[in-house]
């Protein structure tokens, strides 16, 4: 493996030519490795005039022996004839004030034997030029595009900035810096070292390897990492002999604030430095990047300003503001799901009030192989229940079963349902000689021409779906394939689209097959994660292995064990009577029969609606609108939360709690924003306060949320809101919960 090289052009007396230098990180320094990467330096740079040689994790003595035994200085004399130029091995050594220098040791080639020469101290401006090499090559200097700026941590405003971590990628690249750094060092040994940004870690741990492989130091120190600006109010009382690193400056701003709390200059190291038009920073410095007038090498200085007198702001520039050594091209924003009565469209809220009421509808609970989770729709009972339907579906079978039939293939439908449906449609002499299929994966003979029904019960599963149209098409290649669907689930208009898309095309174009819906309602893909109820049941099992559970929350757990599928235990609400839904919800007829919506029904509802919202207020039935932006998706750049508002408005305890369990944990991810967890955070404490007086319904449930971990409050307010909790006369359930949100090690 070649060596890092590094070149600057260089000034010795009346000759100008380039000095190279060779970074090796091998445990084991070889005399054949340091030959050939010569041989390579005069190969591809002809103008080299001198070439040190750097290998910091070995000792002195041994590198010089390794030289003196092999033929690089030999090879390199004819180049070095006339200019005065040599191969110098660079080391470290104590002065007589106990300060450390770097010295070269010179090799000459002198009748027939290499030798070295008197050691001399290095002139700084070749180390800050190889520095400067390395950050360049490296990227370290970040120029703002055309229009955008940025803001310090220190508060300044500028269009260019350091960025060290990109050069130091290597441990050669981190052994060069190490290196010079220890050179620029006042020879005290360090009890701890600091740093800046993390990526200095790996140049603090060579700078210890370093110096105890050449005797400077007796011992590794420890490393921290202060996050700049942001953590020296935290850093740990000092010590005199602490090492501070600094990755790169442009103003002396961070060393500044470490002298305010008494750390000598003298401890303080800057590893690169860039001027900024104010007076020059007098610290340590071990690479000076800014161009000097008698230098070959070098940056102009850079310009930053005060936020207010910020000319870049005043001409509209971008900011882009700085954490750390990263930037964001703006600072990110949260953007609020807000529920209004527009948000459900006119199809979606009669496919809601035709599935409500008729108990079709339910919830799995706990994932399944037939099902990942969410809302579930039974075909069956909704036949039994909604005679529109019913009709709906068997018109469908009148006009597209395709006639003679060879198979027929039911997906969540059973096979007595569906000829009694066959009945009713007239087509029973038809489906008689076909064969039924409950299990497409079963091999099926082939039949060249043939024709064959699919009819789904609850289209939900599209990729299922995509399976059953690959298999049909080898199994009556040529022939005619209906996809019928009672009832079909998609979470956005494009998806379903694509469906319809994939299901109908073939050889003969896109109607090559048939696919029909009788219905289509718009719900969410199931997550891959766990369900809410999957996470309340792992909380309640955790709080058992503390402690016995409460008679509420064993009865909970107990409840949640009955069955994977529920329409009536969605919620919990301790030792208060079941939630349901009361008068006036815009979202569903509450006048007729409002005792016979389940839980389930409304919980569609609320999936329903904000699944209408994430596609900006786009149903099912808004084909050829963009309904897919990304302003309704989390990014970088944006955090997507269910805005408090909602819980403010649908105020009702149920429906509360079907925004709890709906929305993805990322959706309640409070503590992202200071002003939604303040408004969650009274909404949750008015709940509190109503409950001595028969209200706060939705209390359990936002306790639960929280000790779950699915909601979460900024820190500050999660702990105001524990300690508002202990001053109320709150059942003991209630109590248990509290205690679940406050000892909490979740980093809200």
């Amino acid at each position: 493996m070649r060596a890092l090289c590094l070149t600057t052009r260089f000034r010795q007396d009346a000759y100008e030519g380039e000095a190279s230098l060779l970074v090796y990180d091998e445990y084991e320094f070889t005399e054949s490795t340091l030959s050939e990467d010569v041989r390579n330096i005069f190969d591809e740079r002809p103008a080299t005039a001198n070439i040190y040689v750097l290998a910091p994790f070995e000792a002195e003595d041994k590198l010089i022996e390794v030289i003196k035994g092999g033929v690089a200085v030999q090879r390199a004399r004819p180049y070095f004839e006339g200019i005065g130029g040599k191969i110098r091995l660079l080391s470290l050594e104590r002065g007589s004030n106990e300060t450390v220098r770097i010295c070269a040791i010179p090799f000459e080639y002198v009748d027939g034997e290499v030798k070295t020469g008197e050691r001399m101290t290095l002139h700084e401006r070749l180390g800050s030029g190889w520095l400067f090499d390395l950050f360049h090559r490296g990227g370290g200097l970040v120029e703002a595009p055309i229009g955008v700026h940025f803001g310090k941590l220190s508060g300044r405003h500028t269009n260019k900035f350091l960025r060290a971590s990109g050069p130091l990628l290597t441990s050669e690249a981190c052994a060069a810096v190490a290196f010079f750094a220890l050179g620029a060092s006042s020879g005290l040994a360090p009890s701890r070292i600091f740093v800046d940004t993390a990526p200095l870690i790996s140049v603090a741990f060579a700078m210890a390897r370093i110096a105890v492989v050449r005797n400077l130091w007796t011992n590794h120190p420890p490393v921290r990492s202060f996050s700049s600006y942001g953590g020296v109010e935290n850093l740990p009382r000092r010590r005199p002999s602490d090492l501070y690193l600094i990755s790169a400056s442009t103003s002396g701003g961070l060393a500044g604030k470490l002298r305010d709390h008494q750390i000598e200059d003298s401890r303080i190291i800057t590893l690169f430095y860039l001027e900024s038009g104010a007076a020059p920073y007098e610290g340590v410095v071990v690479c000076h990047l800014t161009y000097q007038q008698d230098g070959l090498h070098g940056y102009s200085s850079v310009s930053s300003f005060t936020a207010k007198d910020c000319p870049f702001c005043k001409n509209g520039y971008f900011l882009a503001q700085l954490e750390g050594d990263q930037f964001l091209l703006e600072k990110r924003a949260v953007k609020r799901l807000i529920v209004r009565s527009q948000s459900q469209p006119l199809d979606a809220r009669k496919a809601a009030e035709r599935l409500a009421r008729t108990r079709a509808a339910d919830v799995a609970l706990f994932p399944s192989s037939s099902h990942q989770g969410g809302v579930r729709i039974n075909a069956e009972m909704f036949f039994d229940a909604d005679k529109v339907q019913r009709e709906d579906f068997i018109r469908m079978l009148r006009r597209f079963t395709p006639t003679p039939l060879n198979y027929v293939v039911l997906v969540e439908l059973s096979e007595a349902k569906f000829l009694e449906l066959a009945k009713e449609a007239g087509i029973e002499d038809v489906v008689q000689i076909a064969t039924v299929v409950t299990d497409v994966r079963q091999t099926l003979p082939s039949i060249q021409d043939g024709a064959a029904l699919v009819v789904f019960g609850c289209l939900s599963n599209h990729a299922y779906a995509r399976e059953i149209n690959a298999k049909m098409r080898t199994v009556v290649p040529g022939g005619s394939v209906a996809y019928l669907s009672a009832i079909t689930i998609a979470e956005s208009s494009q998806a379903l689209s694509e469906l319809e898309m994939f299901l109908s095309y073939g050889e003969r174009g896109r109607d090559t097959f048939t696919f029909r819906s009788a219905l289509q309602f718009m719900l969410p893909v199931p997550r891959a994660d766990e369900t809410p109820w999957q996470a309340e049941r792992g909380k309640l099992l955790r709080m058992k292995e503390k402690k016995p559970l409460s008679p509420e929350l064993a009865a909970r757990l107990s409840e949640l064990g009955e069955s994977p599928n529920s329409a009536d235990k969605l919620f919990f609400s301790g030792d208060r009577a079941r939630l349901e839904i009361a008068r006036d919800f815009v979202y569903l007829d509450t006048e007729k029969h409002r005792e016979q919506i389940s839980q389930a029904d409304v919980y569609a509802v609320v999936e329903n609606i904000l699944a209408c919202c994430r596609a900006n207020n786009n149903g099912l039935a808004s084909k050829g609108k963009k309904d897919g932006i990304t302003g309704w998706t989390s990014s970088v750049y944006a955090h997507l939360l269910v805005c408090p508002s909602n819980f403010q408005i649908y105020n009702d305890a149920i429906l509360r709690a079907a925004f709890l369990r709906a929305a993805s944990p990322s959706e309640l991810l409070y503590s992202t924003d200071e002003e939604c967890s303040t408004e969650m955070l009274n909404i949750i404490l008015a709940e509190a306060e109503a409950w001595n007086d028969g209200g706060g319904a939705s209390l359990p449930e936002f306790l639960l949320a929280l000790a779950m971990g699915r909601m979460r409050l900024v820190k500050s307010h999660r702990e105001e809101l524990c300690a508002r909790l202990k001053q109320r006369d709150l059942p003991a359930y209630l109590r248990d919960l509290a205690d679940e949100v406050e000892g909490s090690q979740m980093l809200y």
